[in-house]
């Protein structure tokens, strides 16, 4: 669904990016707050939607406001306001930070489909490396209170193989030169940081997944944790420099 998305970029792909903000939104509150159905909740995954709609309509900057004024709704609303840390305002954030990013990325018309696939290649790559690493090699523990599956070896092959899929997608990628050996192994870096962080969100709050709208594989933060933070993370880069329109050039392009 992803891969197809993002083939066609433009407004399907939006609407599935809004779809996964709006669940990682509903999903957010409940592991942090146990509520899903009230008003808090609803406002954060309407505001979602309408920033995905802003950022279609007017740019980047309308959709960072409407998603300000969605997260200090949504923080107004919630029954517990002291909990900003981790209450309804930063399910917003949590849910529409990542969304917007993709959109913005695949919205570059010169590369964005390519740069988008490069970022799929490279969270994949690392999560399925760290994963056959992790299983064949063992060692260490990277955080055993968190995580107790990851290991450092599986950390490194994650990285080996995040950096072995970006040189593979982009030597096959015509006009595209390769990027700096940094870039991917950063980014693989931060979806692992992505991982752990939202590992030690649920272990906190005692939860084994961040919900059941995946049977088998619980829910859609536990999917895209990862590429979560590596979107955002990519577009700061891409937006530094090249500006907001030509973000995917300036992540990819260099």
């Amino acid at each position: 669904m992803a891969l197809a998305a993002a083939w066609l970029g433009g407004t399907p792909f939006a609407i599935v990016c809004a779809v996964m903000g709006v669940a990682i939104t509903w999903e957010w509150n409940g592991i942090t707050r146990q509520k899903r159905r009230d008003a808090a909740t609803i406002a954060g995954m309407a505001g979602v939607a309408a920033a995905v709609v802003a950022l279609l309509l007017h740019g980047v900057l309308s959709a960072v406001l409407v998603l300000g004024a969605a997260a200090v709704a949504a923080h107004v609303l919630s029954p517990r306001p002291r909990s900003v840390p981790f209450g309804a305002g930063a399910a917003v954030i949590y849910g529409g930070l990542p969304t917007l990013s993709l959109v913005v990325l695949r919205g570059d018309s010169t590369i964005g489909l390519i740069c988008v696939f490069w970022l799929f290649a490279v969270v994949w790559a690392g999560d399925v490396g760290a994963y056959f690493t992790g299983r064949l090699v063992g060692g260490p523990k990277l955080w055993r209170r968190v995580s107790p599956n990851k290991t450092w070896s599986g950390a490194v092959g994650g990285t080996v193989a995040a950096f072995a899929a970006s040189s593979i997608l982009l030597y096959f990628s015509p006009g595209v030169a390769p990027v700096p050996f940094f870039l991917p192994v950063v980014l693989s870096a931060v979806a692992q940081a992505g991982d752990l962080a939202e590992s030690a969100l649920k272990r906190h709050f005692g939860a084994k997944d961040s919900s059941r709208l995946i049977p088998g594989h619980g829910g859609v933060m536990d999917r895209v944790d990862g590429l979560a933070a590596a979107a955002v993370v990519g577009v700061l880069i891409g937006m530094a420099r090249a500006g907001a329109d030509h973000s995917a050039g300036g992540l990819i392009a260099w």
